[in-house]
């Protein structure tokens, strides 16, 4: 495995983390689970597949920004460091 994957997985676990201990992101959470649930009933069977094809692709870009934004702070730390 190499180290942007595993570190891809760090970032991931450690967003999870900390939102699970986040009372406002767990009411978007739980918000969105709801209403989710309900409008996969009114889909086909077919149609529950695109959709969860769309949110796989969702998750996969939602974790990579987060990586990307985690990065961009570390480079951000050290360059505030060389400063001070």
């Amino acid at each position: 495995m190499n180290s942007s994957k595993v570190f891809g997985e760090f970032v991931s676990k450690r967003c999870e983390e900390i939102l699970s201990q986040d009372e406002e992101y767990q009411k978007f959470n739980d918000a969105i689970f709801n209403t989710e649930n309900e409008f996969k009933k009114s889909l086909s069977p077919d149609q529950i597949k695109d959709y969860n094809r769309m949110e796989e692709l969702n998750m996969e870009s939602i974790i990579y920004a987060a990586v990307c934004i985690y990065n961009t702070c570390l480079v951000d730390i050290e360059n505030v460091k060389k400063i001070n």
